[in-house]
C-alpha cells in the first residue's frame, strides 16, 4: 500500500464512517452496539453507542479523539471520572454528562457503567447541536443538566424507558433533529481547517493564512468552535492516524510509522503515545484491541 493510500485510510478512520446499520458485538464480555445517526445529522454526529452487561474491569483510559461526547448512565449511578494527574480518586458527575474535547487521556470508573448510552460527535460537530460553544468545555467534563437544564433529565428518563438500543438511538435522533432546526453552523474557515488538520501534518500558521485569518484570530475561533486549539487537534489527529495504521495491520514497525505519521523519530512517537494515552504504543494496542471506541483497558484503581 503506497503512502497516499495509507493516509486516505487513516483519515477515514479518524473521522469515522460506521455502517448504515445497528452494529452489535461483544467487547470485553459486554454487549456493545453502535449506529450512525439520521443522515441529516451525519455531518455533526459520528455515531451513537450503547454498552450493557457488567464490566469485567474497574477502569479504562479514554484517549483524545478531537471531539466531544455525551454519556447517559441508565443504571441510576453517577459517572466517575479522573484525569491523568488524579491517580488516587475519581470525581463524581451526574448520570448524564458531557465530556469536552481533551488534550490528554482521562480515566473512567466503569464499575458504575453497567448500562450506558453515548453520542460521539464529529470534530467540530458539537458546535451546532450542543447549545454551548465547545471551547467552554475544553479539557473538562460537566453535568448535562448544567448545559441543557431540565431537558437533560427528561431525555435520560425516556432513554431509560426504551426497550432496546435501537429505540434509544431513535430517541436521540429525535432530540438532535429538533436541535438541528435551531442550530448555528460552524464557520466555513473552521470546517476547512478541520479537514486540513485531520488528514495532514499541515502547519497551523499555514492553515490560518489559507483561510485568510490572523494567527491569533484563527486559534481563538477554532478553539471556540471545536473545543481544542488547532495545535492540540493536529497532535491528536496524528496520534489517531498512527493508531489506525497500527491496529489495522498496515505496519507494526514503530520506526516506520513514526516517519509515515510525521513524528521526528520513534522516541517522539513513544513519548506522544504515553502522554496522550497513558501507555506506550505496544501496550496501548493490546489494551485497546478488545475495548470500545477510544477506550483502553487498564488495571483497577481505588478512589
Amino acid at each position: 500500500m503506497d503512502g497516499n493510500r495509507k493516509w486516505v485510510f487513516a483519515v477515514e478512520s479518524f473521522w469515522g464512517s460506521p455502517d448504515d446499520r445497528l452494529d452489535g458485538r461483544r467487547r470485553s464480555g459486554r454487549m456493545y452496539f453502535r449506529r450512525p445517526p439520521h443522515p441529516l445529522l451525519s455531518r455533526h454526529i459520528n455515531y451513537y453507542w450503547c454498552v450493557s452487561d457488567t464490566p469485567r474491569r474497574e477502569s479504562v483510559h479514554v484517549v483524545p479523539s478531537g471531539t466531544l461526547e455525551v454519556v447517559f448512565n441508565l443504571g441510576g449511578n453517577t459517572n466517575r471520572i479522573g484525569g491523568p494527574s488524579e491517580l488516587a480518586s475519581f470525581t463524581p458527575y451526574a448520570d448524564a454528562v458531557v465530556s469536552g474535547a481533551q488534550g490528554r487521556y482521562f480515566v473512567i470508573d466503569v464499575r458504575a457503567h453497567a448500562s450506558i448510552v453515548g453520542v460521539h460527535f464529529r470534530p467540530g460537530g458539537a458546535y451546532a447541536l450542543l447549545g454551548v460553544p465547545p471551547g467552554t468545555l475544553s479539557d473538562a467534563h460537566a453535568d448535562l443538566d448544567a448545559v441543557w437544564g431540565a431537558r437533560a433529565s427528561e431525555l435520560l428518563g425516556r432513554l431509560r424507558a426504551a426497550i432496546d438500543p435501537e429505540a434509544r438511538f431513535r430517541i436521540l435522533d429525535g432530540e438532535f433533529m429538533q436541535r438541528l432546526c435551531r442550530a448555528t453552523m460552524p464557520r466555513d474557515e473552521v470546517r476547512y481547517a478541520l479537514r486540513r488538520l485531520a488528514g495532514t501534518n499541515a502547519r497551523v500558521d499555514s492553515v490560518a493564512a489559507e483561510v485568510d485569518l490572523s494567527h491569533r484570530r484563527f486559534i481563538a475561533l477554532f478553539a471556540e468552535q471545536v473545543g481544542v486549539t488547532p495545535k492540540v487537534f493536529s497532535r491528536v489527529g496524528r496520534f489517531q492516524r498512527t493508531w489506525s495504521l497500527a491496529r489495522n495491520g498496515v505496519s507494526r514497525d514503530w520506526a516506520e510509522l513514526a516517519l509515515t505519521a510525521g513524528y521526528f523519530d520513534q522516541s517522539h512517537l513513544i513519548r506522544e503515545f504515553v502522554s496522550l494515552s497513558g501507555l506506550p504504543p505496544t501496550e496501548f494496542l493490546q489494551r485497546s484491541a478488545d475495548a470500545k471506541g477510544h477506550h483502553a483497558a487498564v488495571a483497577g484503581r481505588r478512589g
